[in-house]
């Protein structure tokens, strides 16, 4: 149970005490937030969903020209468009890479291994040294080459799958918690109009696995368009190198051999969707919990990427339904307008949490801490308006192992019987769900509005579950029904979580397996459905604070928010039952982070 100093200290992370919270809130009822008196649109549904402040620095959002997607010198970068012999060099490396992917994706088993425990699939490359050029070059001395199929119908037309692809915003919003950063360098061709056939540009992307211990993987690449025949397309991405006498792949330890995904259109307005990603990496930089996942190609696979697009189009096709599941408590309405608003703003706070725990230098380990796991704590400063007092966000996480499976962990975090066992801000009571809306039948995906049964009824909770084939993350943030209710009439236009011009911040977990072989366990259907395996677990907390906060105020505040992420992981694997003592005896780093983001 969760004593009341604890779930004090919450309630003064969240912002929620009598200092911080609007006394108006308490005079709203639920149905002032689902049925305001002004009328209420249905949100943009183009292909931009939603929009939203990743905090990226200012100077990293302009667009970039050549020579700063590809790490050129200072001298080379003032030649911004590409030369003749430049395009003729990528259109050429395209159309190869291009034939390899297609078959790579079409090809029978020969070319792939299949596991017999999870049927997943791995390049053979004896096989494939034989069949392919070095298209790229050969491995550089110290990396690791990883390569992975993955094959799924996706509730999406083809064509919305390519535009998507093809337009850098809405491919960042197919990817929400994998792509942090992508700019297009320059559009070498559009294509045809209607099949964007032969449409090739040079792009810049980042990518993470949502937790402060695994770096990001940059990446300098072309994409590429082909129309493979008239239902089936594929588009291909491979890392340019050399281009203007600089190694981008090089510079950041990591080069995208030819991957990409076969898109092709089947019936009812599905796809089927077969992906290839082959890498190859700098394996030493990775010296942290996730590194079987990393290095046996788990991380960053195929099966992660598809699981992630089949996951958001399954979403957009519920966007874009004329009939809504929604569950509701007894005198509570919502319309589809609201709804619709009230998924976006669930995607905008996952987004949001996990772009704010991507690995960066601006962490810094914390020292001191009794804890056997690897706390992270990261200050950013920014201004709210240019009139007001500069704010600072406070950001506590940490990246755990637990000795059981993801889908037990996810369970038991989403589970409202189990949820006082770790949630302060629960008062050691349930949970009242006042608003469900699933995003993904299949997965059991949703996005909630929930609120403590115990409490003064000022506090309300959004929520958002999601869970793929490969990960599961559960993200939540506190807030008023003012903040609520503004937040839903304004994500269509501005997509941002704020009230009074500050940010709404979310806390949250992200779980993925560890890498090691899954098994199945013997024994009755439900029981085979479990699988023997660990997870990994990132924690992460966020504060608002002022600037003028006095500097000893401001360690108290970090000393409380690292005492609530150790709490919480104390709490879960007390919950989950996972004190065991191999895992109490694993070899694991307490550090400690202070940076500002200006």
């Amino acid at each position: 149970m969760i004593d009341l100093e604890k779930k004090q200290l919450a309630e003064r992370y969240h912002g929620l005490s009598e200092k911080h919270s609007d006394d108006r809130g308490a005079s709203l009822s639920v149905n002032y937030m689902i049925n305001p008196s002004s009328h209420s649109t249905k949100p943009d549904l183009s292909c931009n969903l939603i929009e939203v402040d990743l905090a990226i620095p200012d100077h990293e959002k302009h667009h970039r020209n050549i020579g700063d997607l590809n790490g050129a010198s200072a001298a080379v970068q003032e030649r911004h468009s590409l030369t003749k012999k430049e395009k003729d060099m990528i259109t050429n490396l395209a159309i190869i890479s291009a034939d390899e992917v297609v078959k790579l994706t079409s090809c029978n088993e020969s070319l792939w291994i299949v596991s017999t425990g999870n049927k997943e699939e791995t390049l053979d490359y004896e096989e494939y040294t034989l069949r392919f050029p070095q298209t790229i070059g050969p491995l550089r001395d110290g990396y690791c080459l990883t390569a992975s199929r993955a094959l799924a119908t996706v509730a999406a037309d083809a064509y919305f799958i390519l535009d998507s692809f093809l337009d850098m915003k809405c491919w960042q919003d197919l990817f929400p918690c994998i792509i942090t950063k992508a700019d297009v360098g320059e559009v070498i061709s559009s294509g045809d109009e209607t099949t964007r056939d032969g449409a090739l540009q040079l792009m810049f992307a980042e990518f993470q696995m949502p937790s402060p211990v695994v770096p990001t993987r940059k990446v300098y690449f072309l994409r590429f368009c082909k129309l493979v025949n008239e239902v089936t397309w594929a588009i291909v991405d491979v890392s340019v190198d050399n281009l203007r006498g600089d190694s981008p792949s090089a510079l950041y330890g990591y080069r995208r051999r030819p991957s990409g995904c076969l898109i092709q259109r089947v019936h009812d307005g599905l796809s089927k969707v077969i992906w290839i990603e082959h890498s190859e990496f700098d394996a030493s930089i990775h010296q942290h919990a996730y590194k079987k996942l990393v290095v046996s190609g788990k991380a960053f696979g195929a099966q992660m990427w598809l699981s992630a697009l089949k996951m958001q189009c399954a979403r957009h096709a519920i966007l874009t339904t004329s009939i809504m599941s929604i569950r509701l408590v007894r005198d509570v309405e919502c319309d589809e307008a609201r709804a619709v608003a009230l998924i976006m703003l669930g995607q905008q706070i996952t987004m949001q949490l996990c772009n704010s725990v991507k690995a960066s230098p601006r962490w810094t380990p914390i020292t001191g801490s009794k804890s056997k796991n690897e706390e992270r704590v990261m200050i950013r400063e920014t201004l709210v308006n240019p009139n007001s007092i500069s704010t600072m966000v406070v950001t506590a996480a940490t990246s755990v192992r637990l000795p059981v499976p993801p889908c037990r962990v996810f369970n038991f975090l989403t589970d409202p019987c189990t949820r006082k066992e770790w949630d302060v801000l629960s008062l050691n009571g349930a949970m009242e769900e006042i608003i469900g809306i699933p995003t993904c039948q299949e997965s059991g995906s949703h996005v909630s509005l929930l609120r403590p049964k115990l409490g003064d009824g000022k506090m309300f909770i959004l929520q958002e579950c999601r869970s793929d084939d490969f990960s599961s993350t559960l993200v939540y943030a506190p807030a008023d029904m003012i903040s609520i209710n503004a937040a839903v009439r304004e994500v269509g236009t501005t997509g941002k979580f704020v009230y009074n011009g500050k940010p709404i911040l979310p806390s949250g977990f992200i779980i993925v397996p560890e890498g090691q072989p899954i098994e199945k366990t013997p024994g009755s259907e439900a029981e085979r459905m479990e699988t023997k395996g660990g997870s990994l677990m990132t924690v992460a907390f966020q504060l608002l604070i002022s600037s003028e906060h006095p500097l000893n105020s401001t360690v108290e505040l970090i000393q409380m928010m690292v005492a609530l992420v150790c709490n919480t992981v104390d709490n879960i694997k007390s919950g989950l039952k996972c004190n065991c003592p191999s895992y109490e005896h694993e070899p694991t780093n307490s550090q400690t982070v202070i940076s500002k983001e200006l």
